[in-house]
């Protein structure tokens, strides 16, 4: 598939055939996934080129094209996502899109960018769409970025959701999260903790997600990975 009329009629076809029902936006990017996974490098190389040109130009299917992106991805991808996203207001909306690619395949040239969208001293109203595609990237940001939306907005509003239930999926994540906020926030951890708790009370996690979590939480801050304290001693200093 590498002439270009065929892309685009094979990309038209798709996008209306997975349009009109519940869960077809999850199939589609499953969908492309595995279509991408099984292509030759030429072919694989062509798609990732259209792809790229749909999501940096907002044209249709442009979010399935980015959520594909976020994992299939090359250099040259990368450049054109990046000089993209400094394009884009970051009250805009669409902004979030090129955000999350950079935050899953980013490398240490897209981080100041990355730290001026997540700005540490504001939170931007579309940061939580995009806070886990910092992890496990860049932890140090993800961790600091995550503790700010805890810190500044109510209990009241996160309380019981996903925004700390998503760390039954990721404890690894929440012991770096737990670790920041013991050093810097207490009340926040505690909030976090208590939360967290209420969670592992209910019957919609497995026992080994319970185990870990249970772990994670119980543990001292001296459990931190040593692969982990290097940065965060820059970070944060060390006892």
């Amino acid at each position: 598939m590498t002439d270009r009329n065929d892309i685009e009629i094979w990309w038209t076809d798709l996008l209306k055939k997975y349009q009109g029902y519940m869960g077809s936006g999850y199939d589609l990017i499953e969908y492309l996934d595995k279509f991408l996974g099984n292509l030759d490098q030429a072919d694989r190389q062509t798609t990732i080129e259209f792809l790229t040109d749909k999501a940096i130009n907002f044209a249709d299917g442009f979010a399935f094209a980015y959520s594909t992106l976020e994992k299939h991805s090359n250099e040259t991808s990368l450049d054109k996502i990046y000089k993209c996203a400094q394009t884009v207001d970051f009250n805009d909306e669409k902004i979030i899109y090129p955000i999350g690619v950079l935050g899953k395949q980013g490398s240490d040239k897209h981080r100041q960018f990355l730290n001026k969208f997540f700005s540490p001293d504001k939170l931007n109203e579309f940061e939580t769409f995009v806070q886990w595609s910092l992890f496990p990237k860049f932890p140090d940001l993800f961790v600091t970025t995550y503790s700010k939306y805890l810190r500044l907005t109510d209990y009241k509003e996160w309380k019981g959701s996903g925004v700390t239930q998503s760390f039954m999926y990721k404890p690894d994540a929440l012991g770096l999260l737990k670790d920041h906020l013991e050093q810097t926030d207490k009340k926040t951890w505690d909030n976090v903790s208590r939360d967290i708790k209420a969670a592992l009370t209910t019957d919609i996690w497995t026992e080994k997600q319970k185990t870990e979590v249970r772990k994670i939480i119980s543990a001292p801050n001296s459990t931190l990975p040593k692969a982990g304290r290097s940065w965060w001693q820059k970070l944060f200093g060390s006892e």
